[in-house]
């Protein structure tokens, strides 16, 4: 045993290294108790130098960042923060404190974001900051009632910076809440019809840190799931007792849920991660009208797709890599499709993000000019356009390239100057590009004076 009497919140951070030893262990009793320790659990001293205000609940709520364990969040009527492991504490807040008259009953600091902090209170009053470890000099946003009855729990989705739960403490129609803007705003996430929460007490909730459409939610009768992000519920049916879950809480590896009960002890599951499978998806767009390209996952899996959205057939399972390419671009016309964002592990969501990019392949128009006079120009066109004027005789190409199966028409736009007497013909200048540059384009030009003066 640790520590006798009353307890509450806990917390560790066991320094990743295989030494138990020298972790840091925090613990309380009742009010404003909290308690440090840096030998593995040997020993525990006092770390509430610095705090001063009142408000604290009977249990006092106290969280550890999971992405910063440096950082702990704590408070009464005020928010405080130690960004040192409770060796120091700022407030975070102004003279004003919190809002409503309840006390701070929940707090959830998100472990990829330290900035993006939770507050929620006894009275039904939430505070959000996605700047938190900035201190304020008033209140922090929010500040409205979100809940009829205490706020038992926030807790974020390890994936995703925006979303989170809150749970509830009353018997009321909306005891779970979710937020999909960071906090800002708050919708009931109770279900419906028979799939629905039962209007009882929730006092704990977590995210499935593999799979952000499993959530768990501790009430007075045991642990709900959902499978859908809160859209549809179901009641654990394996045994656990009917019981109030105060808290729940997944291992380091994510593979095993564990129950904190009030008065039943703590139970333990296994949550298999590896059945959970993920899809794998994004758009196609700039394929030209008739055409295709072909991409492959992980080298197999072929999908032959046109513009738009596109899923690949199989699914893979959550903590597998992925990564897309093209195994056959387009052809009519030739075309050059790039993948954006087609590869990574899957952590929690189907992905949906891949950017399939194709453009049209592009071909110089060129070819050979001879007979041009010493110090004489001709303006070359492409397709009436694009000049180019040559003052040497030589291989030449357009400065402008144009797509595959496009047609070209090279003519003479601006014969030599008079004075020169001569005239520029243009044989195969005309022809459509087929998968290749054209180089055959043939400008001669000859003297006007061979028959000047007749025949004797």
């Amino acid at each position: 045993m640790l520590a006798g009497g009353d307890g509450g919140y806990v917390a560790l951070d066991t320094l990743n290294d295989a030494n138990p030893a020298n972790d840091v262990l925090f613990l309380e009793n009742t009010g404003k108790s909290l308690q440090r320790s840096t030998d593995g659990g040997a020993s525990f001293a006092a770390v509430n130098s610095g705090i001063t205000g009142s408000g604290f609940l009977f249990i006092a709520p106290f969280t550890m960042n999971l992405g910063n364990r440096n950082h702990i969040w704590t408070g009464g009527f005020d928010i405080w923060f130690s960004a040192n492991q409770a060796t120091a504490w700022t407030r975070m807040t102004g003279n004003s404190g919190t809002c409503g008259l309840g006390s701070i009953s929940a707090l959830a600091a998100h472990p990829t974001d330290a900035n993006r902090v939770l507050i929620g209170m006894s009275d039904g009053c939430y505070h959000y900051n996605h700047a938190a470890t900035t201190p304020l000099a008033g209140n922090w946003p929010g500040g409205g009632a979100i809940a009829s009855g205490m706020i038992s729990w926030l807790a974020w989705d390890p994936n995703n910076i925006n979303v989170a739960y809150a749970t509830v403490s009353n018997f009321t129609t909306n005891v779970l809440l979710k937020t999909i803007d960071g906090g800002v705003n708050w919708s009931p996430s109770m279900g419906t019809g028979i799939t629905a929460l039962p209007q009882i007490p929730m006092l704990s909730v977590v995210v499935n840190p593999f799979d952000s459409q499993q959530v768990f939610v501790g009430s007075d009768l045991g642990v709900f799931t959902s499978i859908d992000g809160g859209l549809n519920w179901y009641v654990e049916n394996t045994g656990f007792a009917k019981t109030a879950v105060e808290s729940l809480k997944f291992d380091a590896s994510g593979n095993t849920l564990f129950a904190f009960t009030h008065g039943r002890g703590a139970w333990k599951t296994s949550v298999c991660n590896a059945c959970v499978t993920h899809s794998i998806g994004g758009s196609v767009s700039g394929l030209a009208a008739g055409n295709s390209v072909t991409l492959v996952n992980n080298g197999a899996d072929d999908l032959v797709l046109s513009n738009g959205a596109f899923v690949f057939p199989e699914a893979l399972a959550n903590g597998n890599t992925y990564a897309i390419s093209v195994k056959i671009q387009p052809t009519t016309p030739n075309q050059t499709c790039v993948v954006a964002g087609g590869s990574g592990t899957l952590s929690g969501t189907n992905v949906t993000n891949v950017a399939v990019t194709c453009t049209n392949n592009t071909y110089s128009i060129g070819g050979s000019l001879s007979g041009l006079a010493a110090g004489a120009t001709v303006t070359l066109q492409n397709n009436g356009s694009d000049p180019l004027v040559l003052g040497a005789n030589g291989s030449f190409d357009f400065p402008t390239s144009i797509s595959d199966e496009d047609n070209y028409a090279v003519t003479i736009g601006v014969q030599p100057a008079a004075n020169f007497d001569q005239t520029c013909t243009v044989s195969g200048g005309q022809g459509q590009v087929s998968g290749g540059d054209v180089n055959s384009v043939m400008a001669v030009c000859i003297s006007n004076q061979i028959f000047k003066d007749g025949f004797d």
